[in-house]
């Protein structure tokens, strides 16, 4: 026995070295396991043994009911120490005071919370250690449950330890955050014996092995099972009954005793059930508190509660369950009617009030619905739409119920809840007062499936047809356009945009101030460039901070068309931080898109992998096939320039099967540029020529197709390389008349190199010039490199060797930096055609490479074959920070993979210079 705890010396152990360890850094830890396999003792135990080492401990127990009150957990865990709050600097210190309802004001982002957060408990750590002790997630409403996540995996260098608990199969915020995790087994049966032994000694030994047997290493089987046992079973003299078996449910062990007690005291139990530890004061307060506390006391004697300084608690949370099942429907209402009056916040009053409810109340829905739209402008997206739900349900119109169930939708639908989007529509559907349901809840529906069937053509033909009906509300129009607008930029097809133009014309529609950026940026992104850049500009200075995530990704949903991307990448950043179990996560999937491009284009190829891989991880494990298909299509992309051939061809053949059939136009090129790229840097001209064809024909420029504008150059270079110098010259010309050299730098660069290649030496070599020269052109580092290759090559074609080979070693130098190997390969082939001897291969680069003692620790590992994610729990750093450091380490090496790691650390080995 360790600690009071039978069987987890082990465990125990674990949990003293981090105590003791605290004044070096930071902890966190998560026990997992079965029901009653003793997680919580252990976190009470951390709670004893933090408190004999000075230790402050802050408790945050999920509670049901709870969990549906925005930032509730967050209340438990900072009341303690609000006078470190009130000490904070006063932007921390309003945030973190609207959002426990102690101020009224603006809301504010959940990561400037999360930021609040973190700052209170380290001010808190500054004066004592803390510990942290987190039980039943599951139950934590969500926004306090991210907060905890992100302060959880930012606490290195505090004086704070995070110990929670979770069930085995349990998924959230927290649970993956922390990356220390410990699966809890079931004890030995020596240690099972003797647990037995020390709380039921008087067992006769065969009653013994019986129970020991039925409960399998689980402590609360051990403590409870004979709890259930007539005295004439515990002597063994009467048989045992069938329930004590290993397959049994846990919940009958308590329901008999719960049965025995008096009925006050059961009532009194589920009270105590439908709120949280907090409210047991208010109910203590305001139902004849002595009462109740009287009422408990049977519970408590019974083993089944405990009792310390006048608060209550269950023995565990299967108790309160067996509880509330045993209880009628009947008794719940009253017990939440009770609850209801004895509530001082609204929030908690009407929440009890529509449990209490057994018909529709429009005055309760009413209240729910102001809940759901605090709940939303506080970026607490779960709790609006249950807030949402709840009032559909309990509104008495079908007009607005239908409203609600839609509006519940759309919530659901920003959470990634696909299937419970959808099947809110059809209840929409269902409860409308007409006849057959309006072409709006018929479009929308369509519209949240399409992103798992990919019938983006359906849904932007419905969505159309509601518009034109003029049916619906306004607020359902400018829904419907917002929706028509992204399956315009997802299609990335001028049809689908020749239908909206029209659609706007004929019903005479205006669209707002940010739909008609986007309308303008995604459609011809050349048409106002530079206008809607100025625009979004000053939109996003004058919005409120408040307003930042939201207005970000509105503004870089519109900026990726403009490669303005960079702009908006901070806020893009946080909200891409965000944990994958986010409840917004339709707009973190959205943010890790958006990284991935600007990444790209800026040569950031390690963070453009890793928010790739992460953004099609969380699209997968949502159902958002759709936005996974364009995910893989931006991987392969990356895979085409780094070299990886196999890889980038097996992502785009996946694409394609799945893309093309359904007219997904941006996917579909993206992965035909990836070909095109693997194709032109084997010297497989014709293949190259015949992928970036099927993007768009020559002299035609689709300038609703991001990839086509992107991949303008390849085409032309691939149809010189062909001998089809008047297809390319078609092309370079139809690109500079479309006005695509004035969106961006980029453009400007490409468009002009690619007029380069076509024309005669001497106006070829002045064209080069001008591309170069273009102003802040270098933030596109793999686009100037092919323009210096390009240059060089002619260049040293014309026999001007000593020039040609400037440009061929700023191109070897750009492209081994990237880490993008065979162009690297290409442009040493050049130069030592134009006579360099010593090109600067990838082991050459070595002699000049200078690892720090932390980029070789990563390196190393790396190459071990460790990701990211496990490389950072090993040094205690974050993921991200794991790929920087790779991303800087790789062109450093020479090497563009994780595979060519190995060799080149070999090389380092051998004596080349660190």
């Amino acid at each position: 026995m360790h600690g009071g705890l039978f069987g987890r010396a082990a465990e125990s152990s674990l949990v003293l070295n981090m105590l003791d360890s605290v004044g070096v850094q930071g902890d966190t830890l998560l026990f997992t396991g079965a029901v009653g396999v003793g997680k919580t003792a252990l976190l009470e135990l951390a709670a004893c043994e933090a408190e004999e080492r000075g230790f402050r401990v802050l408790r945050v127990i999920g509670a049901q009911f709870e969990s549906e009150l925005v930032f509730s957990g967050l209340h438990q865990l900072l009341y303690p120490i609000v006078s470190y709050v009130e000490g904070l600097a006063e932007p921390h210190r309003r945030v973190l005071r609207h959002a426990l309802v102690m101020d009224e004001g603006e809301p504010s982002d959940r990561f400037a919370v999360s930021v609040a957060v973190l700052a209170a408990l380290a001010a808190a750590a500054d004066d004592r250690p803390l510990l942290v002790l987190v039980d039943d997630e599951i139950w934590i409403d969500q926004d306090s449950a991210e907060v905890l996540a992100f302060c959880a995996r930012r606490i290195s260098g505090h004086r704070i330890v995070v110990v929670s608990a979770a069930r085995q199969a349990a998924s959230g915020p927290l649970t993956t955050a922390v990356l220390r995790r410990h699966q809890l087994s079931p004890i030995a049966d020596e240690a099972a014996e003797t647990l037995l032994q020390h709380v039921h000694p008087d067992l006769a030994p065969r009653v013994r092995a019986k129970v020991v047997a039925a409960a399998d290493g689980n402590p609360l089987l051990l403590r409870e099972l004979p709890a259930a046992l007539t005295p004439g079973q515990r002597e063994g003299i009467v048989d045992l009954p069938r329930f004590l078996s290993s397959a049994m449910r846990m919940e009958p062990i308590f329901v008999d005793r719960i049965l025995r007690l008096p009925g006050p005291t059961r009532w009194a139990m589920l009270l105590h059930a439908f709120v949280g530890e907090e409210s047991v004061a208010e109910l203590v307060a305001s139902q004849r508190g002595q009462d109740f506390v009287n009422a408990l006391r049977p519970a408590v004697e019974g083993n089944l509660m405990h009792a310390e300084a006048g608060w209550f608690e269950f023995l565990h949370p299967l108790v309160k369950a067996a509880v509330v099942q045993l209880a009628s429907k009947d008794e719940c209402r009253r017990a939440h009617a009770m609850l209801a009056q004895a509530a001082h916040s609204e929030e908690r009053r009407t929440w009890h009030r529509a449990e209490a409810a057994e018909r529709p109340d429009e005055e309760v829905a009413v209240a729910l619905v102001r809940i759901g739209d605090r709940a939303a402008r506080q970026g607490g997206t779960a709790a609006a739409a249950e807030a949402f739900l709840r009032a559909a349900e309990l509104s008495p119109a079908n007009a607005e119920r239908s409203r609600l169930c839609a509006k519940a939708a759309r919530w659901y639908w920003r959470c990634g809840q696909l299937d419970r989007a959808y099947a809110l529509m059809r209840r929409a559907r269902e409860v409308g007062d007409a006849d057959t349901p309006s072409s709006f809840e018929v479009a929308v529906s369509v519209y949240y499936s399409c992103w798992r069937s990919g019938a983006l053509d359906t849904a932007h033909r419905l969505l159309v047809r509601f518009v034109d009906e003029a049916d619906g509300r306004p607020e359902q129009r400018e829904y419907a356009l917002d929706l028509l607008i992204g399956l315009g930029q997802c299609g990335g097809r001028a049809d689908l945009w020749r239908e909206f133009d029209s659609l706007l014309r004929r019903q005479e529609i205006e669209l707002p101030r940010m739909l008609r950026m986007a309308y303008e940026a995604l459609s011809n992104p050349a048409r106002a460039a530079e206008e809607v850049r100025e625009r979004l500009a000053e939109d996003y200075a004058e919005a409120s901070s408040d307003a930042g995530l939201q207005l970000a990704l509105e503004c870089g949903r519109i900026a990726v068309a403009i490669d303005a991307l960079s702009d908006y990448r901070d806020q893009l950043e946080r909200l891409a931080d965000r944990h994958s179990s986010d409840d917004a996560q339709v707009r973190v999937m959205t943010a890790c898109s958006l990284l991935s491009f600007d990444y790209l284009g800026c040569g950031q190829w390690a963070e453009a992998e890793t928010v790739g891989l992460r953004g099609l991880e969380l699209a997968e494990a949502n159902a958002f096939v759709m936005l996974a298909c364009q995910f893989r299509a931006q991987l392969a992309v990356l895979a085409a320039l780094r070299g990886g051939v196999d890889e980038a061809l097996a992502l785009s053949d996946e694409v394609l099967a799945w893309a093309e059939p359904r007219g997904l136009g941006i996917p579909c090129g993206l992965a035909l540029w990836a070909r095109t790229l693997v194709a032109l840097a084997k010297g497989d001209d014709e293949q190259a020529y015949v992928e970036a064809t099927r993007i768009c024909a020559p002299g035609v420029v689709p300038t609703a197709s991001l990839p086509a504008l992107w991949s303008s150059f390849d085409l032309v270079e691939a149809a010189v390389r062909m001998g089809r110098v008047e297809e390319a010259r078609a092309h370079a010309a139809a690109v500079k008349d479309a006005g695509i050299d004035t969106i961006s730098p980029r453009t400007r660069l490409l468009v002009t190199g690619s007029a380069a290649l076509t024309a005669n030496e001497r106006e070829a070599l002045k064209l080069f010039e001008e591309a170069l020269a273009v102003e802040g052109a270098h933030r596109w580092p793999f686009a100037r490199a092919r323009v210096h290759l390009a240059y060089g090559v002619r260049l040293r074609r014309g026999k001007h060797a000593a020039n040609a080979r400037l440009h061929l070693r700023t191109a070897e130098e750009l492209f081994v930096r990237l880490g993008a190997e065979p162009w690297a390969a290409m442009a040493q082939a050049e130069l030592r055609l134009a006579g360099e001897t010593q090109a600067m291969s990838g082991h050459a680069k070595l002699s000049h490479t200078t690892l720090t003692p932390q980029e070789e620790r990563i390196a190393r590992l790396a190459a071990s074959g460790l990701t990211n994610k496990q490389i950072a729990a090993r040094l205690g750093l974050s993921a991200r920070t794991v790929g920087a450091h790779l991303y800087k380490i790789f062109p450093k090496l020479g090497v563009a993979t994780r595979a060519g790691l190995s060799n080149a650390l070999s090389a380092l080995s051998d004596g080349a210079p660190r």
